[in-house]
């Protein structure tokens, strides 16, 4: 004659409990698809700063041009979450400054936003 606590410890997730997880799942899923997008283009934008700073004429060249070439470059890559002119560029001393700060507020569920701050400096030194 078999335990019945034994049988019962052996049974599995009930329906409520499959519908928990499912819900949990859901949600984390949702944020993931809501979060990634922001971060990934973030990831681009960084990645076009540092090849406009690694140009060898970026001593050269005025803010102007520098923020023209970098307006190009959101163009091609299709970043239209910050402008060039967004992007403060400054001389300090013997380097090129560029500093990006935005928020990019995603709807998650009806008056639930995510936001998410953006603010990093790249420097350059031009000697």
């Amino acid at each position: 004659m078999k335990n019945v606590a034994s049988v019962r410890a052996v049974q599995g997730m009930s329906i409520a409990g499959w519908m928990v997880t499912v819900v949990v799942v859901v949600v984390f899923i949702t944020a993931a698809t809501k979060l990634v997008p922001p971060f990934m283009e973030y990831n681009t934008i960084q990645g076009l700063i540092e090849n406009v700073l690694s140009d060898p004429k970026v001593g050269l060249q005025s803010t102007d041009e520098l923020q023209a070439d970098l307006g190009k470059r959101f163009l091609i890559n299709n970043i239209a979450v910050i402008e060039p002119s967004d992007v403060v560029i400054t001389r300090e001393g013997s380097e090129v400054v560029m500093v990006v700060d935005y928020e990019v507020r995603k709807n998650f569920f009806s008056n639930i936003d995510f936001a998410i701050t953006f603010k990093e400096e790249f420097r350059k030194s031009v000697r």
